[in-house]
């Protein structure tokens, strides 16, 4: 039998799509084969969304789920039949239809089965339902139905419909909170803090880095070149280095969508990291050569197995799969740093010190020299 770590990687890559799609069609492929009575009860819910269904359900036995259903013209991302019946889907995140993509995928099938088929458009917002399909749904009201019916079920097939509507969620495809209080009283506060914030690092960027760091090997670069960053990519901080042949970067992420990495606890604020860099562009060989290279080397891979064993006071990762240019993070809550502080200065010594802690980290013994 398949696993869910093979099922859920088995699409096909192509430059043309969006792997981010492809990746959620196989989790929700695999859920509706796996969880018992599941793939039913989402059948029922569709056909309710038709005025005049032609059939009223598909046989539990004979249901297939076929993802990346190849036809003249192109890959439906998901078909789901029996007895000749059944549906077609198409999955949208962030990109668009192409050209009457809908209706060439239905006439497709239409040309191959004799029986009933409806179209099923899923997206992300209501703005991309472009094109006419027999279903029209977002994202959130599949999590919507998830949710309805998950307290049917208990132990594995519970704990896998809570996968799902967690990563719905976190993917910003739940149903989003409403405005809370909160989120009303802390809006001029948490735009007070991001200025109190470049004060603080107008400060610490004219520290002397090279007389800072224990290290000074790692900063005798042509590309040392210290600038402040007050938000570019969700984060605040200092890049180091320009261009990143690596790069060092250390400040605050402020907003974590783009480099694909959630906050280690949200309750203590945002997070500071200090990452080692590389610059990532697939399209331009050489760059990607001289990246290839720098990861392999003996001294990257000491680096690493280093921190693994002692990182200090922050949290390690060895690079962000879905963010290639970071080959090392390190990180800790925000209010870690400013515990304990209440003047100006007592807040510059803290920042300064947690950079020249990271810093180090990365520059141990000259190892990215």
């Amino acid at each position: 039998m398949e696993s869910i770590y093979s099922f859920i990687k088995s699409y096909i890559p192509n430059a043309k799509r969006d792997p981010k799609e492809d990746y959620l069609t196989q989790i929700i492929a695999w859920t509706l084969m796996k969880v018992p009575g599941f793939r039913q009860q989402f059948i029922s819910f569709l056909i309710e969304r038709l005025e005049n269904p032609r059939f009223i359900g598909l046989s539990q036995e004979d249901t297939q789920v076929q993802t990346q259903y190849s036809n003249e013209n192109g890959f439906i991302d998901m078909l789901m039949s029996a007895e000749g019946n059944g549906f077609i889907f198409e999955h949208k995140i962030g990109s668009t239809l192409s050209m009457n993509q809908i209706e060439k995928y239905r006439q497709a099938v239409r040309s191959t089965h004799e029986g009933t088929f409806y179209t099923v458009l899923i997206t992300a917002t209501r703005m991309q339902h472009t094109q006419k399909a027999d279903i029209k749904l977002i994202w959130a009201d599949v999590y919507d139905f998830a949710l309805g019916v998950i307290d049917s079920y208990d132990n594995h097939e519970r704990f896998l419909l809570e996968e799902l509507t967690a990563y719905l969620k976190q993917q910003g495809l739940g149903r989003m909170d409403p405005v809370n209080m909160d989120n009303i009283l802390g809006y001029f506060p948490g735009m007070e803090l991001e200025s109190k914030l470049d004060v603080l690092f107008e400060r610490v960027l004219e520290v002397d880095w090279r007389a800072q760091c224990s290290y000074p090997g790692a900063f005798q670069k042509d590309t040392y070149a210290p600038v402040y960053n007050r938000k570019r990519w969700g984060r605040k901080g200092i890049d180091f280095f320009n261009p990143w042949k690596p790069g060092i970067f250390a400040g605050f992420l402020m907003d974590g969508t783009d480099h694909a990495l959630q906050p280690l606890d949200a309750a203590k604020g945002p997070d500071f990291v200090v990452f080692l860099e590389h610059s990532y562009k697939k399209k331009e060989s050489e760059l990607m050569e001289e990246r290839s290279r720098f990861i392999k080397s003996p001294n990257f891979v000491e680096l690493n197995r280093r921190l693994f064993q002692n990182s200090g006071t922050f949290d390690y990762l060895p690079g962000i799969e879905k963010s290639p240019w970071r080959l090392i993070v390190l990180r800790k809550p925000m209010k870690e740093i400013f515990n304990d502080t209440s003047t100006l200065e007592e807040q510059f010594n803290a920042l300064r010190n947690a950079i020249s802690e990271g810093i180090n980290l990365l520059a141990q013994d000259n190892l990215i020299e």
